[in-house]
């Protein structure tokens, strides 16, 4: 419903806050079952994936029905494939907070996995592994909503990588 009235708004972009869609409250166990693998960046998991079963379907496909570019905080599972032993968590699969961006064709276009977690959060304390840091696409191209919009996730933006030293290069300003 949100997505229509900020449609009728002709709103460019929507952000969705923290825990607005998952929460940190439940065990582990409990917050893995609200928890899905993302898709790669570039797809349109509207038409890939079954709204029934996928948060990122239903999302893209609200994105794409309102027609308006969306950030949305969601939490992803993904085993320990790579992942040093020593990193993984003892259920062998980190749960990994972040912020997903969605064009408002419904094209995933942007995400931003936590790195810097606050307090006792149900996800994975060590923040993101290296190798999925290294594929987040923090900033939301131009082309987008008109201007680069960085995602950061709660704690994150006081932290000087990714998003000081974006603002500092002049990759995002406002």
């Amino acid at each position: 419903h949100d997505l229509e009235a900020a449609a009728a708004l002709h709103t460019d972009l929507l952000v969705f806050p923290e825990y607005s869609l998952v929460c940190s409250d439940y065990p582990r166990n409990a917050t893995a079952l609200f928890l899905e693998e993302f898709p790669p960046l570039g797809s349109h998991p509207c038409s890939q994936s079954d709204p029934a079963t996928s948060m990122m379907a239903r999302l893209s496909c609200a994105a794409q029905r309102a027609h308006v570019a969306s950030v949305f905080h969601l939490g992803e599972i993904l085993p320990c494939r790579s992942a040093p032993a020593s990193r993984c968590p003892p259920d062998g699969r980190f749960l990994l907070p972040a912020a997903v961006a969605f064009a408002a064709n419904g094209t995933f276009v942007a995400v931003s996995h936590k790195r810097h977690p606050y307090g006792g959060e149900a996800f994975s304390m060590d923040g993101a592994p290296p190798a999925v840091q290294a594929t987040d696409r923090v900033v939301i191209d131009p082309s987008v909503v008109g201007v680069p919009v960085a995602m950061a996730v709660c704690f994150d933006l006081l932290f000087e990588e990714p998003f000081i030293s974006l603002a500092r290069r002049g990759a995002v300003r406002d």
